[in-house]
């Protein structure tokens, strides 16, 4: 699924980037109050957001584009404008559209 989204950058402009996936991240979830910790105090808030929405997927393909980061820029850069970005909106578009189209 990664590679089909990947294949996307082209006609989107947004660059994407698969995560590290160690699967000893996944303790970082555990919480002594609930069943999952879904905000761990620590550097991997992205990785930890895939791995907690992994815990519910059973078994379906997913994929996780992490918005949280990139809601607003100060300064242009090679990927983004300054100010709101909306990035992942038109990955998500484009990639639901191709997805339609496919299935017919």
């Amino acid at each position: 699924m990664f590679e089909r989204v990947r294949q996307l950058q082209p006609l989107t402009g947004e660059k994407i980037a698969q995560m590290p996936y160690f699967e000893e991240y996944r303790e970082l979830l555990k919480s002594p109050w609930a069943d999952l910790n879904n905000s761990p105090a620590n550097g991997t808030g992205g990785i930890l957001a895939g791995f907690f929405l992994d815990s519910f997927r059973e078994g379906i393909p997913f994929l996780h584009i992490d918005f949280g980061a990139m809601p607003f820029t100060k300064k242009t850069s090679d990927g983004q404008p300054e100010g709101a970005t909306g990035f992942g909106v038109k990955t998500l578009y484009y990639y639901a559209k191709h997805r339609c189209m496919t299935k017919r």
